[in-house]
């Protein structure tokens, strides 16, 4: 995986969090996002990087 310059965000491939009914899924700080697309996503990352 990848980690942001500023360390706010790293991205890391799983094979498995337990999820299956929600995939594909992200998790944020323990939290469980599921039904993650582009556009979910994208807001998801905006979100994390407005919180300052």
């Amino acid at each position: 995986g990848e980690t942001t310059e500023d360390l706010k965000l790293t991205l890391e491939t799983v094979g498995c969090v337990g999820c299956c009914g929600l995939a594909p899924v992200a998790t944020v700080n323990e939290d469980i996002i599921g039904e993650v697309g582009p556009d979910k996503l994208d807001e998801l990352i905006q979100s994390i990087e407005e919180e300052e």
